[in-house]
């Protein structure tokens, strides 16, 4: 037998704290306190028996487990509305389901929704926070397939753009600057130009990302 699902308003209010990375914000989407969004959340933990967030001094950030989770209650959710609305007889809002990495929706995206919604009031936007990528050598159908049923109308990723059967367009290039401790500027071995890199451990970036910045 399949276990209970944890409560609807649960699921509701760790989906939008979830996206705003943050209770307070989430509370105000929903017209309800922040401690009782961060309630819910707890409630749903003890239900599930693992940690969604981590609770940070500035805000939160997601755990393996928020992350597993987020992009399927998500189009749920929208799921959910799309059933409502056809029952009410209204007409559906066009719906943009744009699906990104959980860092970027967090950091850029979110931030610039606000004018879009401004200069677009009859869009209704989703946002998927997903870590999956886009394989390059993809075929044309398995591309297609992945935008299937409307679910994800927009897939921001970081890679090269060579992608069968989509529409691709560029963002931003990537810049990417070098770190080193201070300490490393001076000893035995003070590391100055490239070619003092071969008497230093080099720190590598397995991240399976295509495109992204290597030695």
């Amino acid at each position: 037998m399949s276990q209970a699902l944890p409560s609807l308003n649960a699921l509701r209010a760790f989906e939008a704290a979830a996206r705003h990375l943050s209770f307070s914000k989430a509370a105000a989407e929903l017209h309800v306190t922040p401690a009782a969004v961060s309630l819910q959340v707890k409630t749903l933990e003890d239900h599930l028996g693992a940690l969604l967030f981590h609770r940070l001094n500035r805000g939160l950030a997601l755990t393996d487990a928020g992350l597993g989770g987020l992009p399927e209650l998500q189009k749920a959710f929208c799921a959910l509305t799309k059933g409502v609305e056809r029952m009410r007889g209204s007409e559906i809002a066009e719906l943009l389901a744009v699906e990104a990495a959980p860092s970027f929706a967090a950091k850029w995206l979110l931030s610039r929704l606000p004018r879009f919604t401004r200069e677009a009031p009859d869009i209704d936007v989703r946002i998927a926070a997903s870590l999956d990528q886009i394989d390059a050598n993809a075929s044309e159908l398995g591309m297609r397939n992945s935008f299937r049923s409307g679910e994800v109308n927009v897939a921001i990723r970081f890679g090269w753009g060579v992608y069968p059967g989509c529409r691709v367009d560029p963002l931003f290039r990537v810049a990417a600057t070098p770190l080193c401790s201070p300490a490393l500027l001076s000893g035995d071995r003070p590391l100055r130009t490239p070619r003092d890199l071969k008497f230093h451990t080099l720190l590598h970036d397995d991240t399976p990302t295509e495109g992204r910045p290597d030695w």
